[in-house]
């Protein structure tokens, strides 16, 4: 809403009373001869009103031939200071005013109209004022102009609350244009009304573009009711910001932060929401990235040892409740240690990756893969008793066997180590028991000559050597 009119139809509403005491005046001056009752009830009214009425001619000057008494208390002056053009009203108008309140008043009259408008004016003690002035053209019987006259009255107090007004105004569009925060307002439909330039920024439209539209239309259907249930708790009081993923017009996503408070009309009815939005997506990736780091191991990608054993004690505690078998895999490279002293640890970086890549193409979704440590990994699988493990062993023991690992100096073979063990139902067993055996199996396999497998076998509490074909 433009301030200034607002202002306007504010000051119109105070001065109801005086249009009706000046409506009064007209009709009284009207009169040919006004009766003695009328004059008297007339001058009443002219020292009652709290402003200056005047009868001047119409000349650069404002020659003035009437002056209320009003004109002591609006500029500082006697009625008759004015009278006797000791003053001069012109002179008292502010100079960068003067031109603009004589065209307007000449204009008015051109068009045989009432005048009304606003300037400023130097009173005699050097303040300051603006005043408003409505009057009308006096003409004789011939149609020739004799006499302006008019009411001028003080609109200081009103002026500077008007600028006060404006100047807030500015003062919030500058805050809110230049927040690093976005600022996005909805009405009861959840219907977008005002966006500021940072919220348009972070999904990539123009600030028009987002108008009328719904503020679920920026979310993925999953979290649309979580947004409404939110905007529904804040209208009960709840103030707990919530995490939501908008989509950007190219079709890409950021993580948001949104507050969310309720606007009301005068009667306390809800009509809208405020939101206020922070883009933190790079926070939402810092904080994934550190969850992964947490719990993979940063060279190859795969669970790190700590997590692996907090997912594969769930599934020994799976295996004691419903009683399904459960087996474990240790692999280790054979004479690593010479590929890092011949090409470097680079390439010995390149072939752990190559080797965890390789084996987690190799294994079930269900089943836990991890770099236990150095060029040894662990694996374990669910569901699976001693001869599936010992089969996927030996397959996982084939693969490396015939398949070279590519590098950036060129292939290079090598083969693994493996050891098994397994548990069945009615057998009790720790998980550490249990990869404690699969390694000494592993360490068997290799004491046997590596590149073979070895087997664990709980229920004969023996070893079983798997090797190679040939």
């Amino acid at each position: 809403m433009n301030s200034s009119h607002s202002m306007d139809d504010h000051l119109r509403e105070e001065n109801a009373t005086l249009r009706l005491r000046l409506s009064v005046l007209e009709a009284s001056l009207a009169e040919t001869r006004p009766s003695p009752a009328a004059a008297l009830r007339i001058d009443k009214l002219l020292d009652n009103l709290p402003g200056m009425v005047y009868r001047c001619r119409d000349d650069p000057d404002w020659t003035m031939e009437y002056v209320s008494v009003g004109a002591r208390e609006l500029l500082a002056c006697s009625p008759d200071d004015l009278l006797q053009n000791r003053i001069s009203y012109a002179g008292l108008i502010l100079h960068e005013d003067r031109q603009g309140v004589w065209d307007e008043i000449q204009q008015a009259l051109a068009l045989e109209r009432r005048f009304e408008l606003r300037y400023r004016v130097q009173v005699r003690d050097g303040a300051i004022k603006w005043v408003w002035e409505r009057g009308w053209g006096v003409w004789s019987d011939s149609g020739e102009l004799i006499a302006l006259e008019g009411f001028i009255t003080d609109i200081t107090d009103t002026k500077q609350a008007e600028h006060a007004l404006l100047e807030s105004e500015r003062r919030y569009r500058r805050i809110v244009e230049n927040s690093q925060e976005g600022i996005w307002t909805i009405d009861a439909e959840q219907r977008t009304n005002f966006v500021n330039a940072r919220m348009a920024e972070m999904l990539g439209y123009p600030v028009e573009e987002m108008l009328g539209r719904s503020l679920l239309e920026f979310m993925s259907e999953e979290f649309r009711g979580i947004a409404l249930n939110q905007i529904q708790q804040r209208r009960q009081g709840t103030r707990e910001p919530h995490d939501f993923p908008l989509q950007r017009k190219d079709g890409g996503e950021i993580w948001a932060l949104m507050s969310t408070t309720p606007l009301l009309d005068e009667k306390g009815r809800h009509r809208g929401t405020l939101a206020m939005v922070v883009d933190i997506t790079d926070r939402k990736r810092m904080e994934a990235r550190l969850r992964e780091l947490a719990i993979s191991d940063p060279l190859t990608g795969l669970l790190n040892r700590r997590h692996f054993y907090e997912l594969a004690q769930r599934e020994l505690e799976r295996f004691t409740r419903y009683r399904r078998p459960l087996a474990a895999i240790m692999a280790d490279l054979d004479h690593f240690k010479s590929i890092n002293d011949e090409q470097g640890h680079l390439i010995g970086d390149q072939v752990l990756q190559t080797v965890a890549r390789m084996l987690s193409e190799s294994m079930r979704q269900t089943d836990l893969l991890c770099r236990y440590g150095g060029e040894e990994f662990a694996m374990l699988l669910p569901e699976t008793d001693i001869r599936t493990a010992s089969l996927t062993a030996e397959r996982l023991r084939a693969m490396f066997d015939t398949q070279p690992i590519d590098t950036e100096r060129g292939p290079l073979r090598l083969t693994v180590s493996l050891g098994v063990a397994a548990i069945s139902a009615g057998e009790t067993i720790s998980l550490e028991t249990l990869l404690d055996n699969a390694d000494r199996m592993l360490y068997a396999a290799k004491d046997g000559g590596r590149n073979q497998v070895a087997i664990w076998d709980l229920s004969s509490n023996r070893k079983v050597l798997a090797k190679p074909p040939g």
